[in-house]
Parts: C-alpha cells; sequence; structure tokens
C-alpha cells in the first residue's frame, strides 16, 4: 500500500504522528491530524500538530470548514511554514 509503512498495514501518518497536508494551487490546503488551531487572522493561521507547528500566510485566509480531525483553510496562500 502507498501510504504504510510497517508489517501491520498501519498507515504513516497514525504510527508517525504526523499531519496530512493536501495543497490545492494557491487558494486551498487541507489539514488532517492536527491537535488545535493557535492563531487566526486574515493574513496568518498556526495549526499546532502533534509534533510542530504549522504556519499558513497570506492575504483573505479563511477557515472554510473544521472538525476535531480536518480542516479546510482558503484565501490566497503566500508561504506554508513547519516550525
Amino acid at each position: 500500500m502507498f501510504n504504510v509503512d510497517n508489517e501491520y498495514d498501519i498507515p504513516r501518518d497514525v504510527l508517525h504522528h504526523e499531519c496530512l497536508c493536501q495543497i490545492t494551487g494557491r487558494r486551498e490546503i487541507v489539514i488532517e491530524n492536527y491537535k488545535c488551531i493557535k492563531t487566526i487572522t486574515d493574513t496568518e493561521i498556526q495549526v499546532l500538530c502533534k509534533k510542530y507547528m504549522i504556519q499558513i500566510t497570506g492575504t483573505d485566509l479563511i477557515i472554510n470548514y473544521y472538525n476535531s480531525e480536518s480542516m479546510v483553510i482558503g484565501g490566497c496562500i503566500h508561504e506554508i511554514i513547519f516550525c
């Protein structure tokens, strides 16, 4: 399987406590397996993960959807930093 890194067929993101990020151009990012939202403004969103923080900067940023497992961030994304 593509996303499996062990003999028990457990996905790598679960095994290593990683976030999954799916980026669609400069307009949208989907983040899964995050811990919480630290900061949210129209120019910066900081998302805490288990091992690091993801900082997204841009213009007109908005969280279009979120639940306890995933979120969709829209707007004009300028930069994504893993801290």
